[in-house]
């Protein structure tokens, strides 16, 4: 029996949650709710879909992005 344990990857979050976790790290970036809102609703949309390198896991990559000319 393995004593591993399971990735950050095997966490199941329900869409809605995920939506609102997004949004309110854009908006602490200041960015304004309704495009934050639909920020959310194409990286959440990526995961349901499969396309998990365009889904809620690019937050990371922005917030580290906060404040330097893209």
């Amino acid at each position: 029996m393995s004593d591993e344990r399971p990735s950050a990857r095997a966490a199941r979050v329900p869409p809605s949650e995920a939506h609102a976790c997004v949004k309110a790290v854009l908006e602490a970036m200041r960015v304004f709710s309704d495009h934050a809102s639909t920020v959310a609703d194409c990286l959440v949309a990526a995961d349901l879909g499969g396309v998990d390198t365009y889904g809620v896991d690019r937050i990371v990559s922005y917030v580290a992005r906060n404040g330097r000319a893209c």
